[in-house]
């Protein structure tokens, strides 16, 4: 799904296959997102440039990501 802002294209993808959990994250130029991803996905690269304030919650693991592309997955 992509969502034209008056920032930019703000665009996000999400695939399970075979189990395997991907979600791929666009955010244009200055601006910021809070993402929650869903801990029964055990997603394992969190940690990356731009990612930032990262809490652990029973159901969810939520960071905040700045302006750029991600990948997440397990």
């Amino acid at each position: 799904a992509t969502f034209d802002s008056v920032y930019g294209t703000v665009g996000s993808s999400w695939s399970t296959k075979g189990g395997k959990f991907c979600w791929d994250i666009t955010l244009p130029p200055n601006t910021s997102a809070v993402v929650r991803i869903p801990t029964k996905f055990k997603v394992s690269n969190v940690m990356q440039k731009g990612v930032s304030k990262i809490s652990n919650g029973t159901d969810y693991t939520e960071c905040v990501i700045g302006s750029g592309s991600y990948h997440f997955s397990d």
